[in-house]
């Protein structure tokens, strides 16, 4: 399954709350019903603009959404295309 994008997708932001917290909670949602159906989930999102030595920083947003998944990769397409890792699959 592919989720294109995450903006589009996930519920919108309750005012007050963390944002971390939220970002965190609704991955952990998408997680759960891919562990529940054994299957994998994609989820597209962007890139900040600024550069970052840490991929995991490069993605937009809170960390809550890397920290939820079992791996990533960040593409810069504008660089040649070029895949860095975000994380490594769980367990390694």
């Amino acid at each position: 399954m592919v989720i294109d994008t995450w903006a589009k997708f996930r519920p919108s932001k309750i005012r007050g709350r963390d944002s971390y917290d939220e970002d965190y909670q609704h991955a952990t949602d998408v997680k759960a019903l891919a562990d529940k159906f054994g299957i994998a989930i994609l989820v597209l999102h962007h890139c900040r603009k600024m550069e970052s030595a840490d991929p995991v920083d490069a993605v937009s947003g809170t960390l809550g959404l890397t920290g939820c998944a079992d791996a990533g990769s960040c593409s810069n397409a504008s660089a040649g295309s070029t895949t860095r890792p975000c994380s490594s699959p769980a367990g390694t």
